[in-house]
């Protein structure tokens, strides 16, 4: 039961972080849209639509970077209650860690052949990020 709820949970943040990268997308182009929809059929400009335009469409890598950091602030919030927002999100920026799951929600490991000769060759991997070894052994 234990399973099946956390296999939900995933899903559920999966599927809000698919749809918070749509509606950061939708954000950024509505207005383009329209301001071409409007010229298009009037010939006329609109000139608060067109401002609107030039101010979100380049704000679309902003807006999925926040939503790509997104999980990892709220796991920053979740182990350190007493931080800010604020703090939390500096700190998800300053991190090195990549990791966007805490200890308790990892994936399951693979059994599968891939997952296994990865595995083996992760110290292999380090060693050549190192310096320590030219190539990595064959699988």
């Amino acid at each position: 039961l234990q399973r099946k709820i956390t296999y939900t949970q995933k899903t559920q943040r999966t599927t809000t972080q698919a749809l918070l990268y749509i509606g950061a997308f939708f954000t950024t182009f509505i207005f383009a849209v329209l301001f071409q929809l409007v010229y298009a059929s009037s010939k006329k400009i609109i000139t608060w639509l067109y401002l609107l335009q030039l101010t979100t469409a380049p704000a679309q890598g902003l807006l999925n970077f926040l939503v790509y950091i997104r999980p990892k602030v709220q796991n920053i919030k979740r182990n350190n209650p007493e931080l800010s927002s604020f703090a939390a999100f500096m700190n998800a920026i300053k991190s090195k860690d990549c990791a966007t799951t805490d200890k308790d929600n990892n994936s399951r490991g693979s059994t599968s052949r891939e997952g296994v000769a990865e595995a083996r060759l992760q110290p292999h991997i380090q060693e050549m990020v190192d310096g320590r070894i030219e190539e990595l052994p064959s699988p």
